[in-house]
């Protein structure tokens, strides 16, 4: 006491600022912290609009450890010089170690409450400090609170400073809210900037875990025709991991099956349209294959689906194949890129639906890997959905609209008879005759033995020797039922 005594003795005469200060200084020196505190308090007694008094009387609080005292003098400090951002840092750096004290170790609602409540004060003062919004992210996730507010902080941390703490933080609150494809995004982006961190390796396997269970279910749905729910399984997975071809090709399968013949060629196309890069796999962007879940099914009430070959699924446990379509291809892909054609014919309108949620726009933006084995399966795929789609419009009389996709398909599997037949048949209906003899004699040559090419062959020369004979050119009646003949005589020929 006899030193509190003596400094109040000494200063109580002192009314000069600058004296004080030294006054002041001389105890700081010597270690005497309390007698420091009375010199600025009286000080600020007598110069109680000064902000550097406050500001120095604040510190001292630090060094006597009393923060919540220390933070009042710099807010006051603050207050009295608003524009001075020395202030306002010093003030949220010691806010935002008092809030750590208050969020450590398991602490209560109470003082977690608490933390939050210094956090807001400090980014009140100096907002911008990246850490401050990291930490107050962390500090209302812990509080359960509105989930959006948390993804609202840590992303004005991250426009400030990216970090991979703040990515990961960032990452587990989408988890929480359900927004995988976004989750997806921020643990692909810590990767880049920490690709050993273990958090984000965690975190890219929990949702490839998640991708691959959606997977799982879609192909149970896949077998048992439930190809919307399949859809929507699939559509999932790929929010949990857009980058996996697989899982395009996938939905792709389901969207052809259920006749939405746009949106199919859409995933189909994403994997094949790439170019290899070094490691044997391809990266490439998705275009717009993403279209929230696109819908192109078929307007007017339309319910027939056409069935086709199904390769990598069992298709004896999905359903019968349809007309045409028992025939196999090798398989063989020409060329892994391809434009669509207009998606429109006459009656009935195919569309898409806008894109109008941010999902879409992430998913758009990612890069799809793919291995030179998921880029072939891929444009088999498409160039079935080709065929498939030209059979739906056949079989809806509109064989003009149909007659490119089977061009398209043949265009990429020209080894592929059941296109050959398929065109064949688009063409009699246009009564090409010609044309559709020539594709059905290819089909035969591609393959021989099949009997439905050889019945399909009797069919049209039978119909065309008809009508050349309706209308009086005899030579070629008796040229096309020739043909028959030969060809009936040699079938018989092979019993």
């Amino acid at each position: 006491m006899s030193v509190t005594w003596h400094v109040d003795e000494q200063i109580a005469a002192n009314t000069n600022v600058a004296d004080l200060i030294q006054e002041a200084l001389r105890f700081h020196q010597l270690g005497e912290f309390d007698a420091e505190l009375l010199v600025f308090s009286r000080a600020i007694f007598l110069f109680p609009h000064d902000a550097g008094l406050y500001a120095n009387r604040g510190e001292v609080y630090v060094r006597l450890r009393d923060i919540a005292s220390a933070l009042s003098n710099f807010k006051r400090s603050i207050a009295l010089r608003p524009s001075d951002i020395a202030l306002r840092r010093r003030y949220a750096a010691l806010a935002n170690t008092a809030a750590l004290s208050h969020l450590c170790n398991k602490p209560s609602l109470v003082e977690r409450a608490r933390g939050q409540t210094l956090l807001n004060g400090a980014i009140d003062a100096y907002a911008a400090d990246h850490v401050l919004w990291l930490n107050l992210g962390v500090a209302r996730a812990s509080l359960s609170s509105d989930e959006q507010l948390v993804v609202d902080a840590l992303k004005r941390s991250l426009d400030l400073q990216e970090s991979v703490v703040a990515h990961v933080a960032l990452c587990k609150a989408y988890l929480r809210n359900s927004q995988e494809v976004r989750a997806y995004r921020e643990v692909e982006t810590a990767l880049k900037l920490a690709p050993f961190d273990k958090d984000c390796i965690a975190l890219r396997e929990t949702l490839s875990a998640q991708a691959m269970a959606l997977r799982h279910e879609g192909i149970k749905c896949i077998f048992n025709s439930r190809f919307d729910q399949a859809i929507g399984f699939f559509s999932r997975a790929i929010q949990c991991n857009p980058s996996a071809a697989r899982l395009r090709i996938d939905r792709g399968v389901a969207l052809r099956k259920s006749s939405q013949f746009v949106a199919a060629l859409d995933d189909f196309t994403a994997v094949t349209s790439t170019q290899e890069n070094k490691e044997g796999f391809v990266d490439i962007d998705a275009g717009d294959t993403e279209k929230t879940v696109i819908n192109s099914k078929i307007e007017n009430g339309i319910e027939d689906r056409p069935r086709s070959v199904l390769t990598g699924w069992d298709e004896a446990a999905i359903g019968p194949q349809g007309e045409h379509d028992q025939n196999k291809s090798d398989g063989s892909v020409k060329s892994s890129s391809t434009g669509h054609l207009p998606l429109s014919f006459s009656g009935h309108k195919l569309h898409r639906k806008a894109s109008t949620t941010t999902d879409a726009i992430i998913i758009h933006e990612m890069k799809i890997r793919a291995s030179p084995q998921e880029v072939q399966e891929a444009a088999y795929q498409r160039d079935l959905t080709y065929n498939d789609f030209g059979l739906f419009l056949l079989r809806h009389g509109q064989a003009a609209e149909a007659l490119p996709y089977f061009s398209l398909a043949i265009q990429f599997q020209p080894s592929n008879s059941t296109f050959f037949l398929n065109r064949s048949d688009c063409k009699r209906e246009l009564l090409d005759f010609d044309g559709a003899l020539k594709d059905l004699r290819c089909a035969h040559s591609l393959s021989p033995a099949t009997n439905i090419f050889q019945s399909a062959m009797f069919s049209l020369l039978n119909e065309m020797g008809l009508k050349a004979a309706s209308e009086g050119r005899w030579v070629d009646s008796v040229s096309h039922f020739d043909e028959v003949r030969f060809l009936l005589q040699a079938s018989e020929a092979n019993f």
